[in-house]
């Protein structure tokens, strides 16, 4: 195999992921794994798993009337490439290899790809964050649960300002962003622009 960039990143993800699976399984009691596991109603498995394909499809909805120019399935697929690879690859690198091949296989270019991803991920924040909060008023959660529900508010209370800083330069100013790869990112979050340029 010829080391590279692609391949040094997939065997890293590989030994962080077996490293951490290690990890976790030395703290385990298997004794009281097994027991837990006889417990667990099949049922509810099943109907779990449904629930959880069905936000695939939900994100694949999504995905597509953010990107129209995508094809439902072209979305989808996208989404599922996305976090599998988020399984093998470090730091959430399987958004980047989403970007890269949705550019590749549709006529819509990588920053565009990328700024919607982003915005995915904010929206996505957001909906955490706001079942923290709501889910702290039934239960009592440990200190350092409290203060990471208020450090996501921050983050994600910047990000959203941040959007809306790049529309209200655009507006005002008529803000004239560089043609290039930062640039065009930032151009994407402006409601005028369209998704059919390609890179």
């Amino acid at each position: 195999m010829v080391l590279n960039k692609k391949n040094i990143s997939i065997v890293l993800g590989w030994i962080i992921t077996i490293l951490i699976l290690v990890y976790i399984a030395s703290k385990l009691d298997f004794s009281q794994f097994l027991e837990h596991l006889k417990k667990v109603s099949y049922f509810d498995l099943f109907v779990l798993t449904i629930i959880y394909l069905i936000g695939f499809v939900i994100r694949g909805v999504r995905t597509k009337i953010m990107l129209p120019s995508l094809n439902f399935k072209q979305a989808l697929g996208g989404i599922f490439l996305g976090y599998a690879a988020n399984n093998v690859l470090p730091a959430r690198l399987g958004e980047v290899l989403r970007a890269q091949v949705i550019g590749k296989h549709s006529n819509i270019s990588r920053s565009t790809t990328l700024s919607n991803i982003l915005v995915e991920r904010i929206l996505d924040g957001v909906a955490i964050v706001i079942l923290l909060f709501w889910g702290s008023m039934a239960l009592s959660l440990p200190s350092w649960a409290n203060k990471l529900k208020y450090v996501g508010l921050a983050i994600f209370t910047v990000a959203i300002l941040g959007l809306f800083l790049i529309n209200f330069l655009n507006l005002k100013y008529k803000f004239k962003f560089p043609n290039n790869f930062p640039g065009n990112f930032l151009k994407n979050f402006l409601p005028e622009h369209t998704y059919s340029e390609s890179t």
